[in-house]
């Protein structure tokens, strides 16, 4: 099967036709990946690649993020809260937010 895919120039990114074309080749490639990694007799390079493959497109990719991040983040978020709304305004919606940073 021949694929093209065609890439903005202004944006550097595929288009939304050719990323459903390409999410629909591996949905249907699917069967073909599960038995390349379940094939005892494949060689281990090929089934560790279908699993990868399987695993990045199954799962995503993580991305860790420290506490410490995290915190200066959300300290630089308040501040910007702070410094457009005003005191009074921000402390009323920093305490709407509060529940969903303790939960």
């Amino acid at each position: 099967m021949v694929m093209t895919v065609v890439v903005s120039a202004a944006a550097g990114e595929a288009t939304v036709e050719s990323v459903e074309l390409l999410r629909d080749n591996l949905y249907e490639n699917l069967p073909g990946l599960q038995k390349i990694a379940g094939d005892d007799k494949a060689p281990a390079a090929d089934r560790l690649r279908a699993m990868d493959l399987q695993a990045r497109y199954g799962l995503g990719t993580l991305s860790e993020i420290s506490v410490d991040n995290v915190r200066d983040r959300l300290g630089r978020t308040l501040a910007i809260i702070r410094d457009t709304l005003g005191e009074e305004d921000a402390e009323r919606l920093i305490t709407l937010l509060q529940p969903v940073w303790t939960a």
